[in-house]
């Protein structure tokens, strides 16, 4: 359909004349058979559409008595000399009906639009038209005429006037208020805001809408930001809240430990805390000078803070301080003062008949020859691997394991292990023989990646999932057809199937394939027909009529009064996905599900951020005390590993034995993994006595107590241990069914531990993404730019490696895209800073993490920014 054009009449006022014609009437038949189907009157195979205009002329009008007909459907014997009506012969009869020209009329009376701007009418050639009036007030033919200085603005500066079907629509502007009518604001929604209605003093009648921020109110953390590093600024209940941070310091002083051996820093407002280089042997108390040898007894000289020793008398072997002590006469033995205790043994040079010669080498023949021992090298034999990988006993292949098995070197390949690009492709043994990637030896290994993503091998994968297109593969590039022009699609049949039960659309089936096409200047709706005639069936969007227009508002746009859920939901993408490995996620009639797996034993990857808090009792196991004297291990939202949410160990009093606390994961499943590696992040907080906190691999047979510990890694602490990132690669020979890994402390003697946090626990496959070094201490001043560029990789040659800032971090710092470099299988990513504003001007350690969407590593970047 198309909108009809003719010339407007001369004189008079400005005339606006409108006809609504089709350019054929293939698509009117299809309307009518529409229509006919909503009668219930099916189409016949023999003449498609045919019986549905037939519905339409029955249910049209004519005369009483309608005079025969015969011949065509056409027949000029039915004309009635009325062009805004159809004719068609039909089994003899003439039958009318109106026609699909909305615009034809017979009479100026046919044309009344109800309007009092416009008058209305019959043109000689059946078409209205109409023109707008002058007068009455209020009539316009442009918005320009219904605003300020227009000839029908109502004068109200409170309005927003339009012109719509020539009449101004005046719409009350929410910005302006009206004190003669109380000062009403409209409110912008935000609790911590006063609406006020503000006059200008020249001008009483000027008045604004202005919202005020009131003192001491916030919606976000953000809002109660006083700009000082070392305070933890927090909205609680629409209050502000500023409290000192944990462990933030300004300067050295504030680091004090009181512990003569340590050196204190303040070091980006962290304290830090390292042994004093002028005081090699420094000490506290006779525990810190124990060396753990069994001939000295040691105890610290509190004046000095030096260790002091002196042997134990009377002990078999001999004690010592220098070899001289320990000579036993004998000249076939070497003697030394090792550990402070005297050991004797064989020379492996001097022999005689009493004293043969054995150097514990397998790989030598042992003589004694003129008293003096000859040690002759076997060829080919090894003693460890490392002799297999060195010449000259080294294969010289980097593709080859070299294992030393019974004292022989053995050789085996690695697989899709490579020396160069070349080993990766061109019909060799990891060629993937796919010609859409590019084949990379990256660290060692084939690494085979996709450069165009419209390359394709077989038609599959072209596959676009529209069902009218054809997809195939035609000389390696994806090609996608429209059905229509080639084969039956089988989308569709006849026009019918093609209805989206839509007033204001043109449904109609095209080679299998339908087509809603919208008709033109047709009203899709009304405020009161929107929640039929809008309805997307979207759950997640606001349903509106805007102008006769329907509009689907996303909830960032939608106003409140729609009511769209904060969990809503289209796809599963668009549910935050649960921070418990044991929650199943999924999107179900327009809502995030969250279904709790029980029993539970996840896959890898496992990722535990103790956030929220429930997920320390759901799928971890902790020892309690056996004397029930509380919940030791708990949620904690302070310490040094605060304020976010963390696992906690705060006994009560003194710990006793390692199993009381542990903390384990349930199983886990690491089939499949290969390589698995374990990062967290941890901290003890010590009161008195000696500790050792670790992380295990444990075994659990069920109830309270683990059954065997396994050090992955451990550290004996007797003063406060600050946060640190740790990472170890679990044991190749973990139990893939069965995985289990936990954290804990024990000490041989009663020890006061105040806490023992830990956090952000990553049990994945593979290996973590690396950077490759950090940029130092950045200074730039107000109106500067400074970039530079990092760079990480991984080597598993993910396919895509994530960068983000770690917290927050000032607007004026940005992070690019990462891009990734096929010679080097390295991604990169440019770190940019501008700092415009005078609140910009402070000191900043930046902290941005590199991700292969489980793993991490992360590097700090320091900047001060200066003024002018």
């Amino acid at each position: 359909m198309r909108l009809g054009n003719r010339p407007l009449p001369y004189g008079g006022s400005v005339h606006v004349r409108v006809a609504l014609r089709y350019l054929s009437l293939a698509p009117f038949f299809a309307l009518l058979s529409a229509l006919a189907a909503c009668q219930g009157i099916p189409d016949t195979p023999a003449s498609p559409g045919l019986d549905a205009v037939t519905a339409l002329f029955a249910l049209g009008t004519g005369p009483v008595d309608p005079p025969q007909c015969f011949g065509a459907w056409n027949d000029p014997v039915c004309d009635d000399d009325d062009p805004c009506t159809i004719q068609a012969c039909i089994d003899g009869i003439c039958r009318y009906a109106p026609s699909p020209d909305p615009a034809c009329c017979n009479s100026d009376a046919d044309c009344d639009d109800g309007s009092p701007c416009t008058t209305e009418n019959c043109s000689p050639e059946h078409v209205c038209f109409r023109t707008v009036l002058d007068d009455p007030p209020g009539c316009c033919t442009t918005h320009a005429d219904c605003q300020p200085g227009g000839k029908s603005d109502d004068g109200d500066p409170c309005n927003i006037d339009y012109c719509r079907d020539s009449v101004c629509q005046p719409v009350w502007q929410p910005s302006t208020c009206d004190p003669g009518q109380g000062g009403t604001c409209q409110s912008d929604g935000n609790p911590c805001t006063q609406d006020k209605c503000v006059c200008d003093a020249a001008c009483p009648t000027n008045c604004q809408c202005e919202h005020v921020w009131m003192k001491g109110c916030c919606v976000q953390d953000k809002d109660c930001n006083d700009w000082n590093v070392c305070t933890v600024d927090k909205c609680l209940d629409g209050k502000c809240f500023v409290m000192p941070a944990p462990t933030c310091c300004v300067n050295d002083l504030g680091c004090a430990d009181f512990n003569p051996c340590n050196l204190d820093k303040c070091v980006n407002h962290v304290c830090r805390y390292s042994p004093n280089p002028a005081l090699t042997e420094c000490c506290k108390t006779d525990v810190d000078c124990n060396d753990g040898i069994s001939c000295t007894v040691e105890f610290c000289d509190l004046g000095s803070h030096a260790c002091v020793k002196t042997l134990v008398p009377n002990q078999t072997p001999k004690c010592c301080w220098t070899a001289t002590e320990c000579d036993d006469g004998d000249p076939f033995t070497i003697d030394k003062c090792t550990k402070n205790q005297c050991v004797n043994k064989s020379d492996p040079v001097l022999c005689d008949i009493t004293h043969p010669c054995n150097d514990n080498n397998p790989c030598t023949s042992d003589s004694c020859a003129n008293k003096k021992c000859v040690y002759t090298v076997l060829n080919g034999c090894c003693i460890n691997d490392l002799a297999c990988s060195v010449p000259p006993l080294s294969d010289g292949n980097v593709c080859t394991t070299d294992e030393c098995v019974n004292n022989k070197c053995v050789f085996e390949p690695i697989p899709q292990c490579c020396e160069s690009n070349w080993d990766c492709g061109s019909a060799q043994a990891w060629d993937d023989g796919s010609v859409c990637t590019l084949d990379l030896c990256i660290a060692g290994r084939c690494r085979h990646v996709t450069q165009d993503p419209g390359c394709c091998m077989t038609d599959l994968d072209c596959n676009d999932h529209w069902e009218c297109t054809v997809d195939w593969c035609d000389d390696f590039k994806c090609a996608n057809i429209p059905y229509g022009k080639y084969l039956w699609a089988g989308q569709c049949l006849v026009d019918m199937d093609c209805s989206d039960n839509k007033k204001y659309t043109m449904d109609w089936c095209d080679y299998g394939c339908c087509h809603n096409d919208l008709l033109p200047y047709t009203p899709q709706c009304t405020i009161d027909s929107e929640a039929t005639a809008c309805n997307d069936m979207n759950p997640c969007t606001c349903d509106r009529c805007v102008f006769f227009l329907c509009h689907n508002l996303p909830p960032d746009l939608a106003p409140a009064d729609c009511n769209i859920p904060k969990d809503c939901c289209t796809k599963l993408s668009d549910c935050p996905p649960s921070s418990n490995p044991c929650v199943v996620t999924s999107c179900d009639e327009g809502k995030c599900v969250y279904v709790k797996l029980d029993p539970c034993s996840p896959y890898l990857p496992f990722v535990a951020t103790f956030n929220p808090c429930s997920t320390l009792d759901e799928y971890w196991q902790h020892s309690e005390p056996a004397d029930g004297s509380g919940k030791w291990w708990t949620c904690a939202g302070q310490g040094a590993l605060g304020p976010d949410p963390h696992a906690a160990f705060v006994p009560a009093g003194q710990a006793v034995e390692p199993v009381e606390a542990l903390l384990a994961t349930n199983a886990l499943s690491a089939t499949g993994a290969g390589v698995v590696t374990m990062q967290w992040s941890w901290a003890f907080a010590h009161g008195e006595g000696s500790a050792t906190v670790g992380a295990y691999l444990v075994g659990w047979s069920g109830g309270p107590v683990p059954q065997g510990l396994e050090a992955l890694k451990e550290i004996v602490v007797d003063k406060d241990l600050p946060a640190t990132h740790e990472e170890v690669q679990l044991p190749p020979d973990i139990d893939p069914m069965y995985l289990r890994v936990g954290f804990g402390v024990k000490a041989e003697s009663s020890v006061v531990v105040k806490s023992f946090e830990l956090d952000d626990v990553r049990i994945c496959p593979g290996h973590p993404p690396e950077w490759n070094g950090a940029p130092g201490p950045q200074e730039i001043g107000l109106g500067e730019k400074w970039t530079v560029e990092l760079s990480a990789w991984n080597v598993e040659a993910a396919e895509e490696l994530d960068v983000s800032f770690v917290g927050s971090a000032p607007s004026f710092a940005k992070l690019s895209d990462p891009l990734l470099d096929p010679e080097s299988g390295e991604w990169s990513v440019t770190l940019s800073l501008a700092p415009s504003l005078p609140k910009d001007v402070d000191e900043y350690v930046l902290t941005v993490r590199v991700s292969d969407g489980c793993l991490v590593d992360d590097i700090q970047v320091p900047v001060a920014v200066f003024g002018p």
